[in-house]
């Protein structure tokens, strides 16, 4: 609890800066945000968090008694039903949201320890999200356990459409030196030219939510471009299409991860060709640098849904939460 407290404390610190702007903004929208896993005791801490700072009106998936079992004993000033709303997941859709996951995860390989608690997970994912798209919430969190994958392709299945798709997974690194943006470690493991590009122009305007000037670098590998030229002819082509867009960023590269990574380096936000070799340096960065994140951002579903990893504290949460609560569209 002592390394728990301290972290966060490192957590808030680091942060705080770079969401003032993100949760004064919010606190004028009032946007309702459901937490699709109610029943864990960070969310709740979130939820409280939520409610001190006025950003957004919370709501969560879970069974009431549950709920109101966790609070009891708590220093948690909550009344369920009162201070936040409570979807109760048992519905119509229960049986089917439990075949789809189980369904799910034999056609993956993915063998959960608990499958009771793996199939209340992903249908409180499912749950939250119908709860978005019938309109009774502005914006989703989920994620804070399980994989992102299952999480991601249940919010597809319910909430994308003709003006929603996934682009991609933004990453705010909160270093010593300053924010570092990362793309994507989550949603495209080998994206397309096309779907970089539209992976620079979505984190750009997110960058542009924390008050900063994006400049864009185009990350073929970690070493030599030259001895990887597929990446290299994919940011290249990437490149051209950004060339033909009216961008209002600088972008850099095809350029080598260490260049962009260097001290000389003005890239604020990186673009990777693979998810492996963005999710290496993200891990890297959260280990060796001792950095804080901030997301990931689930980019390009209107702001309706967001996947956190289940390694999130309640701080962070509440980031998303404000995230969720302000509409990208106030920061343009």
């Amino acid at each position: 609890m002592v390394r728990y407290m301290e972290r966060l404390q490192i957590e808030t610190s680091r942060t705080c800066g770079i969401m003032r702007g993100v949760l004064e903004a919010a606190r004028g929208f009032q946007r309702k945000v459901v937490f699709a896993e109610g029943e864990e005791l960070r969310v709740l801490h979130a939820v409280r968090a939520v409610l001190d700072e006025g950003c957004a009106l919370p709501a969560v998936v879970g069974r009431t008694e549950r709920i109101a079992e966790i609070i009891h004993g708590t220093d948690l000033k909550l009344l369920p039903g009162t201070d936040f709303e409570i979807v109760e997941p048992q519905d119509d859709y229960e049986f089917r949201d439990q075949w789809l996951a189980h369904r799910k995860a034999q056609e993956n390989g993915w063998e959960p320890p608990d499958r009771p608690s793996y199939l209340m997970q992903a249908r409180s994912t499912a749950v939250a999200a119908r709860f978005v798209s019938s309109g009774k919430a502005d914006s989703m969190i989920c994620g804070t356990s399980g994989q992102y994958s299952w999480h991601l392709s249940q919010v597809k299945a319910i909430l994308v459409s003709s003006r929603r798709c996934a682009i991609g997974a933004l990453s705010v690194m909160m270093l010593d030196g300053g924010p570092l943006f990362l793309a994507d470690v989550f949603v495209h493991s080998a994206p397309t030219p096309h779907e970089l590009a539209e992976i620079a122009l979505a984190s750009a305007r997110h960058v542009r939510r924390f008050g900063l000037e994006p400049t864009v670098a185009l990350c073929a590998n970690t070493q030599n471009c030259e001895s990887a030229p597929s990446p290299q002819t994919i940011m290249s082509a990437a490149r051209e299409i950004l060339g033909s867009r009216a961008t209002s960023f600088a972008t850099l590269g095809p350029m080598c991860i260490d260049t962009a990574l260097g001290g000389g380096s003005k890239a604020k936000v990186l673009i990777f060709a693979t998810a492996e070799a963005a999710a290496a340096t993200r891990a890297i960065r959260l280990r060796v640098s001792r950095a804080v994140e901030v997301g990931p951002i689930l980019m390009g579903m209107a702001n309706q849904a967001h996947i956190v990893t289940p390694s999130i504290t309640s701080s962070g949460l509440l980031n998303i939460a404000a995230l969720a609560g302000a509409p990208v569209s106030c920061f343009a």
